[in-house]
């Protein structure tokens, strides 16, 4: 698990400061023998916080003033370590994703 959190934590590292609502256009994986991959594709710089939680073991990403692309599918088939992917809209305009 700390592997997953480690990756998603280098991967999110994005610059901060968004002045206005960015869009949550995609999520992108690839699994490896020994890791995955998580890819944002974001309209722009965001910020965001990191968490994870326990029963079952899931890492859960709030990006800050975000919205979701409704084309985005609310849950989606995970790869590798990650066994599945949602996203939601939190108040306040925020984005979250569930691994």
């Amino acid at each position: 698990m700390m592997r997953a959190v480690w990756a998603v934590l280098v991967l999110c590292a994005l610059p901060a400061g968004a002045a206005e609502l960015a869009r949550l256009q995609d999520i992108r994986l690839w699994a490896g023998p020994e890791q995955t991959r998580i890819v944002f594709d974001l309209s722009g710089p965001v910020e965001y916080s990191v968490f994870t939680l326990d029963n079952p073991e899931r890492v859960v990403i709030d990006i800050s003033q975000t919205r979701r692309v409704e084309a985005l599918k609310a849950t989606r088939e995970g790869k590798g370590l990650v066994q599945t992917v949602r996203t939601g809209v939190q108040p306040g305009g925020n984005a979250r994703v569930v691994l």
